[in-house]
């Protein structure tokens, strides 16, 4: 007796499995049977977009990814009639799920393919359309530009889109050149006793050529009508790394300044107004010393100059965009009005300026008349007007995003 219920419920737990099994397998079917619908008709709605697009390349990948999924479609409606005989016979093994799951999985990479595709056909139909008929890409890019211009300024993606993929940091490292306006303290010695040591001051400039400069472009908003950039900047220089060996002259020029501002383009994809603004402090550390002959004997021409002042630019100007396969590509023609914290004016500055970036990054800034800093400690001999000038040359990286 014992042993009869004993195997009674043996029985009894096994069908109990068994039941279990089916009811999971069973529901998995249906879950499966409703997502390859889903995934069916989405590849299906992908296809039918990229068949609009006329390019070579895309063509390809419609009939590709149409013919696969065809393949694919077919596998899996195979393995379905199969299942659903079992289905209407209460028997589903683990083994059969396990296949359709995987034919599922198949015809889900159809519509990765068909999204990347998409994606894709964009750029595949311009560069086509440019490689055969340039004047009918411009003329394309101009007409797209007036239609997605209105678009675009309510949106922060590119063409008008509203995600974030215009987020992006440009890092552009150059070489710096600089001519800084600045009093110099000039002392004279000599060691015969017949010529008195004389002192004056003296407008000069501050010319640097030994450093670098490090330039950040945060772009927040980036698209074909609009460049909202964060900027900062550093530079360095110290032209007595190179000429203290050259044994009369000992000299000591060290320059230094860093800035913050943003930048803002606005307009079409190929021209564009510019405005920026920066804002940041400046500093020139000069001390020279050069021993020469003079008759019988020998003059010491001392000069020194420091100077440290904040200033505030504001340029405007136009941005003229062109395509490359650099990046972003452009020229800038800029005006800009600069305030310094100079005693010796209180007068706005203007200047010009030109930025240039294709395979290299040049970018220049004069101003003809720019106040002389510093406080001259003698008499000055001479005040003449002095020109600011800035010249870098350099490379701009992208590390993410932006252009």
């Amino acid at each position: 007796m014992q042993l009869k219920h004993c195997l009674i419920t043996i029985i009894s737990v096994f069908l109990y499995i068994s039941v279990s099994a089916q009811d999971k397998n069973h529901l998995a079917f249906r879950k499966i049977s409703e997502r390859e619908q889903m995934d069916y008709h989405v590849a299906d709605s992908l296809l039918l977009k990229l068949h609009q697009y006329k390019s070579s390349e895309s063509s390809s990948q419609y009939w590709k990814i149409t013919n696969l999924l065809a393949e694919r479609q077919k596998t899996y409606d195979n393995l379905y009639n199969q299942l659903f005989d079992n289905w209407e016979q209460n028997y589903i093994s683990d083994y059969m799920i396990e296949k359709i799951k995987s034919a599922m999985y198949d015809i889900e990479d159809c519509v990765r393919r068909a999204n990347i595709a998409l994606d894709q056909a964009p750029a595949a139909e311009d560069a086509e359309l440019r490689k055969e008929n340039p004047q009918k890409y411009k003329e394309k890019k101009q007409s797209d530009g007036l239609s997605k211009f209105t678009t675009s300024l309510f949106t922060m993606g590119s063409s008008g889109s509203t995600d974030f993929k215009s987020i992006g940091l440009n890092v552009v490292l150059s070489l710096p050149a600089q001519s800084v306006p600045i009093y110099s303290d000039v002392v004279q010695t000599y060691s015969d006793p017949q010529y008195k040591t004389s002192s004056y001051s003296n407008s000069s400039t501050s010319f640097g050529y030994v450093g670098a400069k490090l330039d950040l472009e945060f772009h927040i908003l980036n698209n074909d009508f609009i460049d909202l950039q964060l900027l900062g900047s550093g530079t360095y220089s110290n032209t007595g790394l190179f000429t203290s060996s050259l044994g009369s002259i000992n000299e000591t020029d060290e320059y230094y300044d860093y800035g913050y501002g943003a930048s803002l383009a606005f307009g079409l994809p190929a021209l564009k107004l510019y405005g920026e603004y920066m804002g940041g402090y400046r500093n020139v550390n000069y001390v020279s010393d050069i021993s020469t002959s003079y008759g019988s004997g020998t003059t010491d021409i001392t000069s020194t100059s420091f100077s440290g002042y904040t200033f505030n630019r504001f340029t405007g100007g136009l941005k003229i965009s062109f395509d490359t396969d650099e990046g972003e590509s452009f020229v800038k023609l800029k005006y800009a009005i600069e305030k310094p914290d100079i005693k010796s004016t209180n007068n706005n500055i203007w200047g010009v300026g030109l930025g240039f970036r294709y395979f290299v990054d040049i970018s220049a800034m004069y101003f003809p008349e720019y106040p002389v800093s510093g406080t001259p400690s003698y008499r000055i001999n001479n005040n003449d007007k002095q020109s600011f000038v800035t010249v870098t040359i350099g490379r701009a990286f992208n590390l993410f995003g932006g252009k």
